[in-house]
């Protein structure tokens, strides 16, 4: 049987007609999951072939934005995701979080052995890269817990990327000059994608670079 698989790609059919869909697929009998697919794997193959110097451009740090610390902005507030890895606690901006969810099983890429970027997962129909904070930060990855493990998904422009988490902490909206450099906190992990810390709920929370996590992927796919 011919299979267009960029046509498939296309037409998204893990979800229209795959497992996630209606399950009309002819070759779903035969397979018995959409991950065994060529197709399903051509596409995921494509997310990380992309063009990542092009997309790292779309994504300039804002280092004055991050330097900030003029009157101006001292009465302001800002949200973040709080969670926990393993007995540390970090958050990234809220903006960026498009859902939250419990864990899914990652499927790993053909032909990659990746740390950092560890495979696809399934969200909603939609492919998304997963992709390892605890790597990324160089930390020990603590023990999963089903009962408290969380994944969110984070998009920056048309970029994607699911996180595991142990535990979502939920939504901390702090004043901006509560907001300090992580060096001059104390238990703020020291790390270069963590400039800075806040106090929350009598813990203490660092802050993830966003950006800099992003470029960090990126740079691995190159």
């Amino acid at each position: 049987m011919n299979v267009d698989i960029e046509e498939k790609i296309r037409a998204s059919c893990w979800s229209s007609e795959g497992l996630w869909g209606k399950m009309s697929c002819e070759r779903l009998k035969e397979l018995g999951h959409c991950f065994n697919c060529e197709v399903y794997a051509a596409a995921g193959r494509e997310l990380f072939d992309k063009d990542a110097s092009k997309r790292r451009r779309d994504f300039p740090i804002n280092t004055a934005a991050k330097n900030d610390s003029s009157d101006e902005n001292k009465g302001k507030t800002a949200s973040y995701f709080a969670f926990k890895l393993g007995d540390l606690n970090f958050a990234m901006d809220l903006k960026g979080v498009v859902r939250v969810a419990h864990p899914r099983v990652v499927h790993r890429i053909p032909h990659r052995d990746d740390k950092i970027v560890r495979g696809l997962i399934n969200v909603g129909g939609e492919i998304i890269p997963a992709a390892s904070l605890c790597d990324i930060l160089e930390i020990q990855r603590p023990k999963s817990d089903p009962a408290k493990d969380r994944i969110f998904v984070y998009r920056m422009g048309t970029d994607v990327f699911a996180f595991q988490t142990n535990a979502a902490l939920g939504v901390a909206r702090i004043s901006e000059k509560d907001v300090l450099e992580a060096s001059e906190t104390e238990g703020a992990l020291k790390s270069p994608f963590v400039e800075r810390a806040f106090l929350w709920r009598g813990r203490t929370v660092s802050v993830i670079d966003s950006q800099l996590v992003f470029h960090a992927i990126f740079k691995k796919l190159l």
